[in-house]
């Protein structure tokens, strides 16, 4: 770039605390999301009538694939050429792989053919957290969150703060 006949380089990156960044970030990923939902190598999965690939919010991303062991290596090529142009960087000691299959020797290769971290019970996203299984979303959630707010309430009690008639 120019500024002033003087040449300076271009760097990615905006100053720490800067208002614009997040929208900044939310925008660059856009075409992440963009690539990776055109991506046909990456099959995605079915949710009702709808296809679903990823979730995003803010830097937590989600991705929903079929076919783990052929979509994996695809959906890493893709990352990489976007982590090229972008300077985008996966932080793959913070990134989880979670694999919904009872197919034992799936999940085995599946655990190979990527770098990242593999659970095998439950993930967090979102304050969420994800079960293997459907039927274990109730307890793992719902009562959870029913069992703070009680605690909550019992302080508000003793504090007197509670709701006045």
């Amino acid at each position: 770039m120019v500024k002033n006949r003087k040449i300076f380089p271009l760097r990615s990156g905006t100053r720490q605390d800067c208002p614009l960044s997040p929208l900044l970030f939310s925008i660059t990923l856009e075409i992440l999301e963009s690539v990776i939902s055109q991506e046909k190598d990456i099959k995605s999965i079915q949710i009702g009538n709808k296809e679903v690939k990823l979730s995003l919010f803010a830097d937590d991303k989600i991705l929903y694939i079929e076919n783990p062991e052929d979509s994996t290596r695809t959906l890493l090529e893709s990352i990489s050429k976007y982590s090229i142009v972008s300077g985008y960087k996966i932080n793959v000691q913070k990134s989880i792989a979670f694999l919904y299959s009872n197919n034992e020797g799936v999940r085995k290769r599946s655990g190979k053919n990527n770098s990242f971290c593999n659970s095998t019970k439950i993930i967090n996203y979102l304050g969420i957290n994800l079960t293997k299984h459907v039927k274990n979303l109730y307890n793992e959630n719902y009562k959870t969150q029913l069992k703070e707010i009680e605690e909550d309430t019992k302080i508000f009690h003793v504090l007197g703060l509670e709701e006045s008639t």
